[in-house]
């Protein structure tokens, strides 16, 4: 049973978590929060564990629970750089209603304020559009998004209006049942035309910013993709890219692996490849060329599918332009939605 109060959330620990890691069984019910900054706020004491009515506060993710004890969660309070919300560009919203908004998210904004992005987030602007209590929604200045895409990925994302719709989008973007469809420009054309790229996926232990394929521990991730064109005599291609998983960079990564990393991406990108791609495109690109042209879900509230489309920003257009490709193809995917 779960209750939360002032972003205070209590749980009793299930029979199929007991003497599971804390850190561990808080990932599985709070999957859009890192495991990192999890681990953090157990350290810092925000987590009490309680057996016969008395709380203990629990400090080490390590820690093995019992079934049937209480957890309580008392996330940190945001700061109060966090809670101003800086100018953004406005939000393109495709829906909403009284449960879930859906918004066109350009690239270059961040989703949630963090380390060296303290204003100017998504999840700010939701903040101004709808008010205190939309930070509310996730126990900590999350705005109520249940996924993310990296800063430099354009596209769809949705976002919850109320805790219901929190609880069931969370949830079901725990279980991957979204289809989420991705448009990529890469280097070089894959072959074969299909394919599909599996693995356990962890923080590169010689640059944390980076995530890696690894044959240690690891979250597993999967992505599936076709190559809908090929560019430029094969120097480059479009890519759709459907993954089943919800790793941090897991397309950038995947593709990477395979070979064709997405054209812009400098984290990932390999700098002969990215060369050679300017060189295809006549100029360098501002960030890597990924764009979430598509989202379907069923909505929180009554089931109904939802399904939204979304052609690419100006600057994919003018890439895929520039390498000779089928420019209405991708500006004809018209935006969509309903029930």
């Amino acid at each position: 049973m779960n209750t939360h109060t002032a972003g205070q959330q209590r749980f009793q620990v299930a029979e199929n978590e007991n003497g599971r890691r804390l850190d561990s069984v808080l990932a599985a019910r709070h999957p859009e929060v890192s495991r990192s900054r999890l681990q953090n706020w157990i350290r810092g004491g925000a987590v009490t564990v309680s057996v016969d009515a008395s709380d203990v506060a629990v400090t080490s993710p390590a820690h093995r629970l019992v079934a049937g004890a209480t957890l309580t969660l008392t996330p940190p309070s945001p700061g109060r750089a966090e809670l101003i919300a800086a100018p953004t560009p406005p939000l393109a919203v495709l829906h909403e209603d009284e449960d879930i908004v859906v918004i066109n998210k350009p690239a270059g904004i961040v989703m949630h304020p963090a380390p060296g992005n303290r204003s100017g987030t998504l999840s700010q602007a939701l903040r101004a559009r709808y008010g205190d209590e939309q930070m509310n929604l996730g126990g900590e200045i999350r705005g109520g998004v249940v996924h993310r895409l990296d800063k430099g990925t354009s596209g769809v994302v949705v976002a919850a209006r109320t805790a219901r719709a929190w609880r069931e989008l969370t949830r079901a973007f725990a279980e991957h049942a979204p289809e989420r469809r991705y448009l990529a420009l890469v280097c070089g054309t894959p072959s074969p035309a299909r394919a599909v790229v599996r693995g356990r996926m962890a923080r590169d232990p010689n640059a944390r910013q980076r995530m890696t394929l690894t044959s240690g521990k690891g979250r597993e991730s999967e992505t599936r993709w076709r190559v809908r064109e090929t560019l430029a005599g094969g120097g480059a291609a479009l890519l759709e890219a459907r993954p089943s998983s919800g790793r941090t960079h897991q397309i950038r990564v995947h593709l990477s692996a395979c070979g064709h990393p997405v054209i812009g991406d400098d984290r990932y990108g390999g700098r002969r490849l990215q060369r050679d791609a300017e060189a295809l495109l006549g100029y360098r690109s501002e960030r890597p060329l990924l764009h979430a042209w598509r989202l379907g879900f069923r909505h929180p509230a009554d089931g109904a599918a939802m399904d939204f489309r979304v052609a690419p920003p100006a600057d994919f257009v003018r890439a895929l332009g520039a390498l000779g490709g089928d420019v209405d193809a991708v500006t004809d995917s018209s935006e969509g939605g309903g029930r």
